[in-house]
């Protein structure tokens, strides 16, 4: 009987050693979920780590903006060129304040801060007929229309390219410096740019 009991006690022991002696396995986070068709796969959830890209003023914008649904984008676009149309046949007159020289991104804030430099040579230029032209250096990016209304003080902005969703500002100075703010028109109210004022050579300049 007392060897029964030593074996049967030594089993145990054994037992409980190769239990410790396993290798912990990591453990995600998974979420169960039931629907009407019964259990559903486990879904993994995965956390990124965060990131921050510093690249052109116009390609963090598009990155950021709410906006991204393709009709809300036309019926958006449709939406401001019927008001920059309505202002410019009652009111074509410009801004010198606006057009005069070209203007270089210093900062653009969009829930972080930009770099320092990190816009450097990236500029926009609004000419007397309404239109503007944005690039870096000696290269083009891109055109639109635009319209100011100074009573105001908002900057309406349309690209060329269809796919872009509209943009409208205030200006909050404008001397050799703008500070342009978003407002919540078309959802740019979470993003503030500084810019100041250049000689036309930038757009000559090469990168």
């Amino acid at each position: 009987m007392k060897i029964q009991s030593f074996t049967y006690l030594l089993f145990i022991s054994l037992t409980l050693l190769a239990c410790k002696s396993d290798p912990v396995r990591p453990t995600s986070t998974v979420n169960n979920m039931q629907g009407s068709g019964g259990v559903v796969e486990e879904e993994r959830v995965v956390t990124e780590p965060k990131t921050s890209k510093d690249t052109a003023p116009r390609d963090r914008l598009r990155y950021k903006v709410k906006l991204t649904d393709e009709k809300a984008i036309v019926k958006h676009r449709a939406s401001a060129l019927n008001i920059l149309n309505y202002r410019l046949k009652n009111d074509d007159s410009y801004m010198a304040m606006i057009e005069a020289d070209t203007w270089e991104y210093a900062f653009v804030f969009d829930g972080e801060m930009s770099a320092l430099g990190v816009h450097d040579g990236i500029w926009i230029d609004f000419k007397k007929d309404h239109t503007y032209t944005y690039g870096k250096n000696n290269v083009i990016h891109g055109t639109g229309k635009y319209n100011y209304q100074l009573d105001r003080g908002e900057l309406l902005m349309i690209d060329d390219q269809p796919g872009k969703k509209p943009e409208e500002w205030t200006i909050k100075s404008a001397d050799d410096t703008m500070i342009m703010v978003g407002t919540a028109t078309y959802n740019d109210n979470h993003i503030q740019m500084k810019l100041v004022k250049v000689p036309d050579a930038i757009q000559q300049q090469k990168g």
